[in-house]
């Protein structure tokens, strides 16, 4: 199998913005941060381009305290290889959940309000 590449960041992630962020003064990045997608929204941090709460929020408590040591039978290793191909498909959905959000434009709160606004009763 050719080897996993991993994908390119979506525009307006935090990734894209970082090195812009990096430059400004501390009123610059408060001006910029009020004019993100997802700005005025309770529990999304606009410049990390993260929730305050995710999916499957807890899917770190899976693995928190897992030990992979050289002491472990192959029955136990196995068993935290699945724990951990678990773990990383909680992530993945994760990721995919938010990427949906963001590339449909969902964070834009104050834009879909107006659209919404502008729509006859029939189009609602």
């Amino acid at each position: 199998a050719p080897p996993r590449r991993e994908p390119e960041p979506p525009a307006g992630t935090p990734y894209a913005r970082e090195e812009l962020v990096a430059t400004m003064t501390d009123d610059e990045l408060a001006e910029h941060r009020a004019t993100l997608p997802g700005a005025e929204l309770l529990g999304y941090m606009p410049l990390r381009g993260d929730f305050d709460v995710e999916h499957e929020n807890d899917a770190e408590l899976l693995v928190a305290d897992m030990d992979l040591g050289p002491d472990d039978d192959p029955a136990d290793r196995e068993l935290k290889r699945q724990v951990l191909r678990s773990y990383n498909a909680k992530l993945d959905e994760r990721e995919r959940r938010k990427r949906f959000v963001i590339e449909r434009g969902l964070l834009d709160y104050k834009r879909r309000r107006q659209r919404e606004r502008d729509m006859s009763p029939q189009q609602r």
